[in-house]
């Protein structure tokens, strides 16, 4: 799967992503139960549109500058490090998995880092 491919699935099932990922949160700390699910699910959006836009362009500042404002708002909400690494570390199996579901059925499946 090229990363052209990976763009276009994270641009068309932005939302879907999204609400795996907040499950998998939830799931992962009780403090994202506390947090309003429409504003964590457009959070999140914003971060998918983000990480195509990255994988577009090969700039990752309004990534970076939109994950430090991220961790600086948990922060004010008293969320401490470890919730915010399990934010951040829910992201990568949900996508595999989102990812691997819609893998070409030829075997022509190469997500690159996401794979691993």
């Amino acid at each position: 799967m090229s990363h052209e491919r990976v763009v276009e699935l994270l641009g068309s099932h932005k939302v879907r992503i999204a609400r795996a990922l907040v499950r998998q949160m939830r799931t992962l700390s009780p403090r994202y139960a506390a947090l309003e699910q429409q504003a964590l699910e457009e959070n999140l959006i914003r971060l998918l549109s983000l990480t195509a836009r990255f994988l577009e362009t090969g700039d990752d500042s309004s990534l970076k500058n939109h994950t430090a404002y991220t961790a600086q708002l948990r922060q004010a909400l008293g969320f401490r490090v470890g919730d915010f690494m399990l934010e951040t570390f829910s992201f990568m199996p949900v996508l595999r998995r989102f990812l691997v579901e819609r893998a070409p059925v030829d075997g022509g499946f190469e997500v690159g880092i996401l794979a691993h």
